[in-house]
């Protein structure tokens, strides 16, 4: 009989934090609890969240109010707010669905819910050349990308100036619940590490790992190898033929005399 109450109570905290539109915040900033609707009647409103019992600033009727001990230097009120409180330096363990709850001549009633998620920035990452196999014209490059506690291993085929990503775009939810992806954008390859408040990511040129991509194709910024063949042979025909030129002014001359 306990547990079937439990389980009724969890389950019914799980379904208002999953009807109520989360907002991310990140973790030491503020945030406004916003209610506008308070009627001006109301016998008592009070900020509290989950259990009864857990308030966080309690309005009386003519301006009164109080914060609640725990609370004390972390509730400020908005100057055009009357209701509202602002909720100071903010840490994961103050995620929760904070409501609004007002009683009066007619009962209690729930007039605003805030399901607030406070998440801490991402930690940096690391995009990690694990090996590199290649030939004249291509080239197999696995790469790592990783943070504090997670990481993807991903391979990436070039050939020529053309790289594709085994399996594609890769991602995993690490054990901080941020997001860790690896991915390639034309020749670079992208490792992110994101969450809803902050990202964060490293890259590298695949061309940079495969310097014979580059070798055999490029010989300077902006000239393909195509390009110094045809420079190199107009030179040395134009090399040529002026040679030829002055070969036949010099007889020519050389008659006259």
């Amino acid at each position: 009989m306990i547990f079937s109450v439990v389980l009724v109570l969890w389950c019914g905290l799980e379904s208002v934090q999953s009807s109520v539109p989360p907002v991310f915040v990140q973790k030491g900033k503020d945030v406004l609890l916003d209610v506008d609707n308070v009627p001006e009647d109301f016998i008592l409103f009070v900020w509290k969240f989950d259990k009864e019992n857990s308030i966080l600033a309690t309005f009386y009727p003519g301006g009164n109010s109080k914060i609640s001990k725990a609370y004390t230097g972390r509730i400020d009120h908005p100057e055009k707010k009357k209701y509202s409180v602002i909720l100071k330096n903010l840490q994961e363990t103050d995620s929760r669905v904070y409501s609004a709850r007002v009683t009066t001549d007619y009962g209690d009633s729930t007039l605003v819910q805030h399901n607030i998620i406070v998440q801490d920035v991402v930690s940096p990452v690391q995009l990690e050349v694990n090996s590199v196999s290649s030939s004249s014209h291509s080239c197999n490059v696995t790469l790592t990308c990783s943070t504090a506690d997670s990481h993807i291993s991903s391979t990436f085929r070039c050939i020529d100036q053309k790289c594709d990503q085994d399996g594609g775009n890769q991602s995993e939810i690490t054990n901080s619940s941020s997001t860790l992806e690896v991915y390639l954008l034309d020749v670079t390859v992208i490792c992110k590490h994101r969450n809803q408040v902050s990202s964060t990511e490293d890259r590298t040129d695949i061309q940079h790992v495969c310097s014979q991509l580059t070798g055999s194709h490029i010989v300077s910024d902006g000239i393909s190898f195509c390009q110094v063949k045809i420079v190199v042979f107009s030179a040395g025909l134009f090399l040529m033929v002026s040679a030829l030129i002055s070969v036949h002014l010099f007889l020519k001359l050389k008659k006259q005399k």
